[in-house]
Order: structure tokens, then C-alpha cells, then sequence
């Protein structure tokens, strides 16, 4: 497989996709293949089902295409059973709770983090109920993230996909509260560009509490294809020493693979502006170079 990750990018780039019920499905195969090419370094997996596949077995297949697993997403698998960290459901919450103990063990086994975001709650409920009821869940899985030395990414995610943690500040506020050096914070410009004043500055606001990005553009699709200029995004990232990783998550604008492929070379463009010695790459002289509209 092609070893080029980490030389077209400005930082490791990832992207998150949803796993179907197959994990050696030939469109899920073909798409491991194409972020190769592309010089991708990994994946978020949104895992539906945690118990058809042993941590080993995704993995492997990744390493097949050099690629890692970075994260793994709980939202497909958190609206499939209605969990909800911050539900005024004591019952819901509880299995919310124990559910997410699960997704942590598995995550340590291959040393990866879990990403805590359509898992907080939705956006139905009084904001300071559920706020506490979020950090009563968050104190019931503070031992496990520990011992299991699991990150925890808190995402602040938008008031109208939940109730609470819009901004970098809220869920900053919350980390703080914990002694826990595995709870950390994730920014997604997404949200950002709803929730917050300045995107940047809230980023170098923050910036000592999360250690990886997403990003998509203002209409949910994939950078490049919407009004966020991530040039900015990446300067401000550069010029703070961000040691840190960004991916992807998002709708495609057309098919997944040539939005994958339109963004990789929109970002490419971008981060070879900004580091002229990363290589622009064969692969990335195709007539879309990725430039906006």
C-alpha cells in the first residue's frame, strides 16, 4: 500500500465514516484503498454493532491500507439504542453509562479514544438538569477512563443537536472539574461556526485542551465544498505549534469518493501554501485541484 501519509497534509488527516454490517463489504474495502492514495493517516469508525468484531479485526484490515483507527465514534451506535449521557431518565442514562464503560474497554484494547458527542443527549430538556445529569454520568466513567487510560473527547456540538456542551468554553468548564488527564476537548468548526464568536480565537483560547480537530464546513459537508476559509484555520493552528491531528466529519457533496477526493486536495492546496516542503503529490494533479468554487 502507498506510504505517503503525514507528507501532503499540514497535520495527520483523518476522516469519520460509519461502519455497515460488514466490515469487509467491497465499498468500505474501496474507500480504505482511495484514502490511501490520498495519503490519509486514519479513520474515526462510528461502529454500530461493538460485539460482531473483536478490536483486533479493524486494526488489522487498517494496517492492510496503512492506515489507523484514531477514534471511535459513538453516535451511530448511541441514536441505535437512545443512549444518552445527561437524560432526565435515570434508566436511560444508567444503560447510557454502561454502555459507554463498554466502548471504553474496547477502545483500550487497541489504544485508541471515544468520542463523546450524539452520546451527551439531544436537544430536548432543561439545560441545567441536564448538565448535571452530564456530569453525574461523566463522574461514573471518570474511574474507567482512568484505568483504562482511554481519551474521552467531550464535543461541543451545536444548540440545536444538543441541549448542553455548545461551546469550547462549556465543555472546558466541565473538563476542569475533573482531575482527569484522559478527558479532553473537541473542537468541530462545524459547531464552531454556529456557537462561537471567533472560530480562532476560540480555538487559541483553548488550546492546551484538545489535541484533535473536526473538520467540516458550514453546510455539514466536507471542507472545501462550503464558506469556511480553513487556510485561517490552519495558519492559526501553525503559527500556535498545534502537535495535534484534524479529520473530516461531515456529509459528502457527491458521491464519498470524489468528495474525499475534492477536499484531500483542498486541503493539500492549503497546507502546501502554508508548508511549502510537503509534497503535493501525482496523485493530486487530477483537473479538480481541490481550489474553491
Amino acid at each position: 500500500m502507498v506510504n505517503n501519509r503525514n507528507e501532503k497534509y499540514l497535520f495527520p488527516l483523518s476522516i469519520q465514516l460509519t461502519m455497515s454490517d460488514d466490515l469487509y463489504c467491497p465499498d468500505f474495502v474501496n474507500t480504505l484503498a482511495i484514502l490511501a492514495e490520498y495519503g490519509f493517516y486514519g479513520i474515526e469508525l462510528n461502529i454500530i454493532d461493538f460485539d460482531k468484531y473483536r478490536p483486533a479485526k479493524y486494526v488489522d484490515l487498517l494496517a492492510d491500507y496503512n492506515l489507523k483507527l484514531v477514534n471511535i465514534a459513538s453516535g451511530a451506535y448511541a441514536k441505535r439504542l437512545q443512549l444518552s449521557l445527561s437524560s432526565e431518565d435515570s434508566a436511560i442514562r444508567k444503560r447510557a453509562v454502561a454502555e459507554t464503560k463498554g466502548m471504553i474497554q474496547f477502545a483500550s484494547e487497541i489504544d485508541t479514544g471515544v468520542i463523546c458527542g450524539f452520546l451527551k443527549g439531544n436537544a430536548v430538556g432543561n439545560r441545567d438538569l441536564s448538565n448535571q445529569n452530564f456530569i453525574k454520568s461523566l463522574s461514573e466513567l471518570d474511574a474507567d477512563i482512568l484505568l483504562y487510560k482511554t481519551p474521552f473527547l467531550i464535543e461541543a456540538t451545536n444548540r440545536y443537536e444538543s441541549t448542553i456542551v455548545n461551546t469550547l468554553s462549556d465543555a472546558v468548564g466541565i473538563i476542569s472539574s475533573f482531575t482527569n488527564p484522559y478527558m479532553r476537548l473537541l473542537p468541530d468548526t462545524f459547531h464552531m461556526n454556529i456557537e462561537e464568536a471567533d472560530t480562532n480565537y476560540a480555538l487559541l483560547q483553548h488550546r492546551d485542551y484538545f489535541k484533535h480537530l473536526h473538520i467540516s464546513d458550514n453546510n455539514r459537508h466536507f471542507p472545501g465544498y462550503g464558506a469556511i476559509d480553513f487556510s485561517k484555520i490552519f495558519a492559526l493552528l501553525k503559527g500556535m505549534g498545534y502537535q495535534g491531528s484534524v479529520a473530516i466529519e461531515g456529509n459528502p457533496y457527491h458521491s464519498l469518493k470524489e468528495s474525499i477526493i475534492f477536499s484531500a486536495q483542498y486541503l493539500n492546496n492549503i497546507s502546501y501554501k502554508l508548508l511549502p516542503t510537503l509534497r503535493g503529490g501525482a496523485c493530486f494533479n487530477s483537473q479538480n485541484k481541490g481550489e474553491r468554487w
